[in-house]
């Protein structure tokens, strides 16, 4: 028995001396000037916009104070959206960076819309969406071992959405023996911060099943932000050709099935929002004025 308590009585010895050593030594080269990296998100942008997605980078500066390189074996990132979590993951893409050296790593993000109004349906009627990202760059530094660097920034980014169409009204001018002249009036809504442009617009108009015009507006058509814009559109029906249906249409007009469709090249006033083809559709009923 006594020589069981003096083996355990000696391991703990032995233990303890190795504990304060390994303290001392790390006080030593504690005090030989082993820091931990400085880190900071020193820039933002937007690198591409589209009514599909957006992307993101994120500049990470690294500041080595010390003496010798160091090794950024990666990062873990927690992307926040209107207070939810959005995407979350780790970057193990590791970076050295010489002794007192700085480094930037850029990390870049790219967020899908569909994805985004998933999460809430609310941030679909949002101008902006607020956004988090926490990360927490990881090093294996010399005597302090793995340390994790906690970082923060947060932003807004546009909540970018496709404009509407519909058919404002369709007013009778003229009605003759083989003729009938009409004016269809489009509006083109833009319910985004920013302003859009349309190249021109192709679009097809047809009432109860039947196509009555189709045709192309050459000119540009500006739509200022959070705002529409009228289009409109002659129309002359032949009717020898259509039909007595589309006189008795015409002459009735009341609760008539309609659909519209258009589609253009679209630009914008937003930065790095590069053109794009849309396509719009509406359906709906509409009164014939007269």
């Amino acid at each position: 028995m006594k020589f069981k308590n003096t083996i355990s009585y000696a391991f703990m010895c032995i233990i303890l001396i190795c504990f304060i050593g390994c303290a001392e030594m790390k006080g030593i080269l504690e005090m030989a000037g082993v820091q931990k990296p400085q880190a900071r998100i020193s820039g933002i942008k937007i690198s591409q916009v589209s009514f599909k997605d957006i992307g993101l980078i994120f500049n990470i500066e690294i500041n080595n104070p010390n003496s010798m390189g160091i090794h950024l074996d990666g990062f873990d990132y927690d992307f926040i959206l209107n207070g939810s979590s959005f995407v979350k993951g780790d970057q193990n893409q590791g970076v050295d960076i010489e002794s007192k050296g700085k480094s930037v790593v850029p990390f870049p993000i790219t967020l899908t819309f569909k994805d985004i109004y998933n999460l809430s349906q609310s941030m679909k009627n949002m101008d902006e969406i607020g956004y988090k990202l926490n990360t927490g760059l990881k090093f294996d530094l010399p005597v302090l071992g793995m340390t994790r660097i906690p970082l923060e920034t947060s932003g807004k980014i546009p909540a970018v959405k496709v404009p509407s169409i519909k058919l404002e009204s369709l007013s009778l001018k003229k009605m003759g023996l083989t003729s009938v002249d009409l004016e269809a009036v489009m509006n083109i809504d833009n319910p985004n911060i920013f302003g859009l442009n349309l190249d021109g617009l192709n679009y097809a108009l047809s009432i109860s099943g039947v196509e009555w015009i189709s045709g192309k507006k050459s000119s540009a058509i500006a739509l200022n932000k959070k705002a529409d814009s009228k289009v409109a559109i002659p129309i002359s029906l032949n009717i020898l050709n259509m039909g007595k249906s589309v006189v008795n249409m015409i002459q009735n007009g009341n609760n008539l099935d309609y659909k519209l469709s258009a589609n253009s090249v679209v630009g914008s006033t937003l930065e790095m929002f590069g053109k794009q083809n849309i396509d719009l559709t509406k359906s709906g009923k509409i009164d014939i004025l007269k």
